[in-house]
């Protein structure tokens, strides 16, 4: 009932309604998705849109990590959460010269 609700609030054509994953549905306002939220990062942070990576579960198109991928960034798909924590720490590991299951090398904090 709340999706509906949200829905007819906002109007058919100003809505975006998307695939949250596979237990959700996000509905926010037009032009307010993964893309814009890329967009504010880069801006707010000054952060290339080609030194980002985004990981996520729906980026097929309709999914609501679709927008970030057409952005331009470099995107992973997942299944869940501990996969995606899994590539997080792959990809942290990689950037910092390690393994992700490494121990810390002595005398390093």
């Amino acid at each position: 009932m709340a999706i509906r609700q949200s829905y007819l609030m906002c109007g058919r054509s100003q809505c975006y309604v998307a695939l949250g994953g596979t237990t959700s549905i996000d509905v926010t306002k037009s032009g307010i998705d993964k893309a814009y939220g890329i967009g504010k990062l880069r801006d707010t942070l000054g952060i290339a849109i080609t030194e980002m990576i985004f990981v996520g579960d729906a980026l097929f198109p309709g999914g609501n990590d679709y927008p970030a991928k057409e952005a331009g960034v470099v995107s992973i798909q997942v299944r869940d959460p501990d996969e995606s924590k899994r590539v997080i720490e792959a990809i942290i590991a990689c950037l910092s010269g390690g393994s992700p299951n490494a121990a810390p090398a002595k005398g390093s904090a």
